[in-house]
C-alpha cells in the first residue's frame, strides 16, 4: 500500500490486466493482488539492482572521457616505447653492425696472417724439402761414386787376378817346359858333360888305333854306327881306375864322330 501524497512510480508492467487474468484463473481478488504486489516487488527489486549497476550518461561520458585520455597516455607510453625501443634497437644493431664489422675486419686480418703464415711454413717447408731433396742427391752422388769406386777396385782386382792367373800359369808351363827339359834333355847333357870333361882329362889317341878299330868294326859288318857289340874301352891317362866305354861315346857322337879320335891310356 501506498502512503498519503507517494507516487506510486512508473509500473513495469499491467497490473490491473495481471490480476484480472489471476481472478479468472480461479484466484481470489485479494490472492491476486497479493501475488501481483509479490511480483511488482520483486521485479522493481531487480530493477533497482540493475539501475544500480549500470551507469548514468554523464559517468558513461565521464568514464569515457577518462578511457581516452587513458589511451592516449597509453598510445603515448607505447609510442615512446616504441621509440626507447627503436633507438635501443637502431643502437644494439649498430653495435652488433660494428662488432659484426669488427669481427669481420679481425677475420680478415687473422686469415691474412694465416695466409702469411702458410705461406711462411710452405716456403720453409719447400726450402726443407729442397734441402732434403739436395742432401739426398748428395748421398745418391756420394753412393754412385761408392759405387763406382767399388766396380773400379773390383775390375782392377779382377785384372790383377787375371794378371796373376796369367802369370802364374806363365809360370807353371816354364816351369813345366824347364821340367820336362831337364827331364829329357838331363841325361843327354850329363853324358855330354861327361864326355866333354873325358875330352880334358885324355890324350888323343894315335891314328893307326883309330884306324883299328875302325877296321874291326867294318869286319863285324854291323856298320859304324852300331858299337854295343864291341867291347872297346880306354882308361884316362890321369891314372883314373875307371874306364870308358868308346862304344858309347861313338854312339852318341852318330857319324859326325864316326872319325873322331879316341882315348887309350
Amino acid at each position: 500500500a501506498l502512503g498519503f501524497g507517494e507516487s506510486p512510480g512508473p509500473l513495469l508492467f499491467d497490473t490491473y490486466e495481471m490480476v484480472g487474468g489471476l481472478v479468472r484463473a480461479g484466484f481470489t481478488r485479494g490472492q491476486a493482488a497479493a501475488v501481483v504486489a509479490v511480483v511488482r516487488g520483486r521485479v522493481e527489486a531487480r530493477v533497482g539492482e540493475v539501475r544500480g549497476a549500470m551507469l548514468t550518461k554523464g559517468d558513461l561520458e565521464n568514464d569515457a572521457y577518462l578511457f581516452r585520455a587513458a589511451l592516449g597516455e597509453l598510445r603515448m607510453e607505447m609510442q615512446m616505447t616504441r621509440k626507447n625501443d627503436q633507438s635501443l634497437l637502431e643502437s644494439q644493431s649498430a653495435a652488433v653492425s660494428r662488432e659484426i664489422e669488427s669481427l669481420f675486419q679481425r677475420t680478415n686480418d687473422q686469415i691474412a696472417n694465416l695466409r702469411s703464415d702458410i705461406a711462411i711454413e710452405m716456403n720453409n717447408h719447400r726450402h726443407d724439402s729442397g734441402l732434403v731433396m739436395k742432401g739426398m742427391d748428395m748421398e745418391l752422388h756420394e753412393l754412385a761414386t761408392k759405387y763406382q769406386m767399388l766396380m773400379g777396385e773390383m775390375k782392377t782386382d779382377i785384372e790383377a787376378i787375371k794378371l796373376g792367373s796369367i802369370r802364374r800359369g806363365l809360370i807353371t808351363v816354364v816351369m813345366t817346359a824347364l821340367f820336362l827339359s831337364a827331364v829329357f834333355w838331363g841325361p843327354r847333357m850329363v853324358k855330354r858333360v861327361k864326355k866333354e870333361e873325358v875330352e880334358a882329362v885324355v890324350e888323343p889317341v894315335a891314328d893307326d888305333v883309330v884306324d883299328d878299330v875302325v877296321d874291326d868294326v867294318a869286319d863285324t859288318g854291323v856298320g859304324y854306327r852300331d858299337f854295343s857289340h864291341l867291347d872297346i874301352r880306354y882308361q884316362p891317362t890321369t891314372g883314373s881306375d875307371d874306364w870308358i866305354d868308346a862304344t858309347e861315346l861313338a854312339s852318341e857322337e852318330g857319324d859326325s864322330q864316326t872319325s873322331s879320335t879316341f882315348w887309350k891310356h
